[in-house]
């Protein structure tokens, strides 16, 4: 009679040492994946610049696409020339401005830079006066970097301005293309979802997508009419380098609640430097452009699409700065006009 030869007991699939090594698996592609994300945050970071883009300039595009099948009949125009229009449209208006501002900024700029030594005299002057010793130049030289240290500083921010140059070319390519794909994007973003579910995430795609854009369209409304208004208010109370403070104040209209706040100190500081009624007067009328702003521009352009409480919008922003920064202030509002909008549909479908 032959022996048969003892089988091996299998374990069974939840033994101790089985979960162990299903859950340092785990843990590790999980570490792997965090790391990876850190490593491209950047490029992450860049994509989702251009999705919020593509989202909030869809429905313009959508509205010109119908306006041409009107002109044109039932032939349809292809989007790609549709968005080169777009393209074409707003980089003119950015050149046009740029063509407006760009000579008395410069002129400014320079007027500037020959007043420095001035400007430096009335300061020392003013805090001599309240018994502060004076700064001798010598002391600023010491202060000054050294050559080499200038020079490294002047190559970082060449390779700054390429970066951003190359950021910006990139941010408009890849936005073409997501709004050239848009329906494609959507569609197979809406295939992740189980067939009962896609209604759902539909709604929440269109939902999105009208509180983004009405971010977008309502930011660059309101920045135009701060900074036009601005400019305007500056240049008729005498308020040197006008056209610097209306572009600062145009920006910081980006930045909630802390860029006004920048935009007005630097203009009442400016101002300043000419006489203290000039400056009352440009705080004054800071003052008076943030009321209307709170309590009219903000609510017609912004409030009633975006649908934000201010406690929300503080709270977005300072989770946004603390992650990301200055990026992180700016992209608060529409990621938490997206975070509202998702949790609105899936509380109404659950109702």
């Amino acid at each position: 009679m032959v022996a048969r030869a003892p089988r091996h007991e299998e374990r069974p699939p939840d033994s101790p040492r089985t979960l162990v090594v299903w859950t340092v698996l785990v843990v590790t592609l999980a570490v792997m994946i965090v790391g990876a994300l850190f490593v491209v945050r950047h490029v992450l970071l860049l994509v989702y610049v251009c999705a919020l883009l593509a989202i909030g300039l869809s429905p313009l595009v959508r509205w010109i696409e119908v306006r041409e099948m009107r002109v044109f009949g039932r032939q349809r125009v292809p989007r790609s020339v549709v968005i080169f229009v777009l393209y074409a449209i707003v980089l003119a208006l950015i050149a046009g401005v740029a063509a407006l501002v760009l000579p008395p900024l410069v002129a400014q700029t320079r007027d500037l830079a020959a007043r420095a030594p001035e400007l430096v005299e009335r300061a020392q002057q003013f805090l001599g006066s309240y018994g502060f010793e004076r700064v001798r130049f010598d002391q600023i030289s010491q202060a000054l970097p050294t050559p080499s240290d200038a020079l490294g500083a002047v190559v970082g921010t060449v390779a700054g301005l390429l970066g951003g140059a190359f950021g910006v070319v990139s941010v408009l390519i890849l936005t073409f293309y997501f709004l050239l794909e848009a329906d494609g994007l959507v569609e197979g973003w809406l295939h992740l979802f189980a067939r009962e579910r896609r209604q759902q995430a539909r709604a929440i795609a269109q939902h999105v997508t009208e509180k983004v854009s009405a971010w977008l369209i309502g930011q660059v409304m309101l920045g135009a009419a701060v900074g036009a208004s601005a400019g305007i208010a500056f240049m008729l109370l005498g308020v040197p380098y006008f056209y610097v403070l209306a572009i600062l104040a145009a920006i910081g209209e980006c930045i909630p609640y802390v860029g006004p706040f920048v935009a007005g100190l630097t203009a009442t500081a400016i101002a300043a430097t000419v006489s203290w009624h000039l400056a009352l007067a440009t705080a004054v009328y800071y003052l008076l452009q943030q009321l209307i702003e709170v309590n009219v521009l903000v609510p017609k352009l912004m409030g009633h699409q975006v649908g934000l409480s201010a406690a929300t919008i503080i709270i977005a922003v300072l989770i946004g700065g603390a992650l990301l920064g200055v990026v992180g202030v700016v992209l608060a509002v529409p990621t938490a006009a997206i975070v509202q909008a998702t949790l609105q549909e899936l509380a109404s479908t659950t109702e």
